[in-house]
C-alpha cells in the first residue's frame, strides 16, 4: 500500500494526485484539490512548490545580506517554535495520532491474512485434484494394460486360427487340384523332335508296356516345360522335356502305373524315336504344391539315406528301409515331423 506525502496515511492510486515534478502521492484533500476537478500533469506538491527560487535577485551585497538575516532569524524561529511544539505534545496526542495508522496496518494484515488463507484453501484443492488425477490416470493405466494383453491375447488366438484356417483351405485345395488330375500321367526321359506325334508315341509305349491303349483313349498329350534352344542337328540328344497325357479312364492310367513298375527297364528301343536307346519314366502327375514336396522328400531321402520314396494316387509316402513303417506326408509339417529340421531343405529358386 502507498502512503500519502502529507499526512502518512495509507491511500489507494486510483484517489490520489500525482505530482508532475516527485513521484509522491497525496490525499486530494490534504492539498486543497476537489474530487471533482481534473489534475493537470504539471500539478506540483507543496513541498516542489517549496523549492522554486522567488522572482526578486538576491545577488547585490545588500539583498544577499538581508536575505542571509532573514534565513538565520526564520531557522531560529522554526527552531524555536518546533521545541515549543515538542514541548507542548504529549504522549497521548502522540499515541492517538498512531492509533488510526495501526487500525489501517490491522486491517491490511487481516486482509492479507484472508487472502493467505483462500491461497492455502486453494492449494489445499489443489493437491487434492493432482492426487485423484493421479489414481484415476493409475487406474486407466491398469485398465489400458489389461486390454492390451486381452488384445494381444485375442490377436495371437485369432492369428493362429486364421494360418489354421488357411492352412486347411490350401491343402483341401490342393486336394481337389489333384483329384482333378486322377486320369494323368507324366512320361519322361523320351526323346524330342519337331515334327513328333506325341499320341502315337504314347499308344507305342503303351503297348511296348503291354497295355492295349487306342488314340481315341488319350484326351490329350503335349510337352510341358521350356523348350530346348538347339539347332535341328541336336534333335533327338539328351533329355527331351517331359510329357503330360491325360486319359479317358482313370483305371488305364492305373494299369500303365502298375506294368510301368513291372517293366522298371523298359527303353525307347523300337519306338522310332531319334537317338540311342534310352530308359523313359511313367509316373503319376502331380499338382505344384505335391510336386515340389515330393521334390523334397527324396532330397531328404537321399541325404538321410532312406531306401523307398514313391507316390500313389497323387500321396507322398516314405519309408526307411524294409519292414519299417511306411510315412505318408501331406505337407511341410509332415516333413519335419519325419525327417526333422536339419535335413529339411527349401528348393533351390
Amino acid at each position: 500500500m502507498v502512503k500519502c506525502g502529507a499526512c502518512g496515511k495509507f491511500l489507494s492510486t486510483a484517489e490520489a494526485v500525482k505530482c508532475g515534478q516527485c513521484p509522491v502521492l497525496y490525499h486530494r484533500a490534504c492539498v486543497g484539490v476537489s474530487e471533482r476537478s481534473k489534475v493537470n500533469e504539471r500539478w506540483q506538491c507543496p513541498e516542489c512548490k517549496r523549492t522554486i527560487p522567488k522572482g526578486n535577485n538576491s545577488s547585490t551585497p545588500v539583498r544577499g545580506m538581508v536575505t542571509e538575516s532573514e534565513n538565520l532569524k526564520s531557522a531560529i524561529s522554526g527552531t524555536s517554535s518546533a521545541s515549543e511544539n515538542m514541548a507542548t505534545s504529549s504522549p497521548e496526542s502522540f499515541h492517538q495520532e498512531l492509533i488510526p495508522e495501526i487500525r489501517l496496518f490491522r486491517d491490511e494484515l487481516c486482509r492479507v491474512r484472508e487472502e493467505l488463507k483462500d491461497f492455502r484453501r486453494d492449494m489445499v484443492e489443489l493437491r487434492e485434484c493432482l492426487v485423484m488425477n493421479n489414481k484415476r490416470m493409475d487406474e486407466m493405466e491398469g485398465r489400458i494394460s489389461i486390454l492390451e494383453q486381452k488384445t494381444q491375447c485375442s490377436r495371437s488366438v485369432e492369428i493362429n486360427e486364421l494360418e489354421q484356417t488357411v492352412s486347411r483351405l490350401t491343402s483341401e485345395l490342393n486336394d481337389r487340384e489333384q483329384e482333378l488330375l486322377a486320369a494323368d500321367l507324366e512320361i519322361t526321359n523320351i526323346p524330342e523332335e519337331r515334327t513328333e506325334n506325341i499320341t502315337h508315341t504314347i499308344v507305342l509305349i503303351a503297348a511296348k508296356l503291354g497295355v492295349s491303349l487306342d488314340e481315341r483313349d488319350v484326351v490329350f498329350a503335349d510337352r510341358v516345360g521350356v523348350r530346348n534352344q538347339g539347332d535341328s542337328a541336336d534333335e533327338g540328344k539328351g533329355r527331351g522335356r517331359r510329357v503330360v497325357v491325360r486319359l479317358a479312364r482313370r483305371q488305364l492310367r492305373d494299369e500303365l502305373l502298375r506294368s510301368a513298375r513291372v517293366r522298371r527297364n523298359a527303353t525307347t528301343a523300337d519306338l522310332g524315336l531319334p537317338g540311342p536307346p534310352c530308359r523313359f519314366y511313367i509316373n503319376e502327375r502331380l499338382s505344384r504344391a505335391n510336386r515340389q514336396l515330393f521334390y523334397r522328400v527324396r532330397e531328404a531321402t537321399r541325404q538321410l539315406r532312406w531306401r523307398y520314396s514313391w507316390t500313389r494316387r497323387g500321396k507322398i509316402y516314405a519309408r526307411q528301409e524294409d519292414g519299417k513303417t511306411a510315412h505318408c506326408l501331406r505337407s511341410e509339417a509332415d516333413l519335419i515331423r519325419v525327417f526333422g529340421n536339419d535335413a529339411v531343405r527349401p528348393p533351390s529358386s
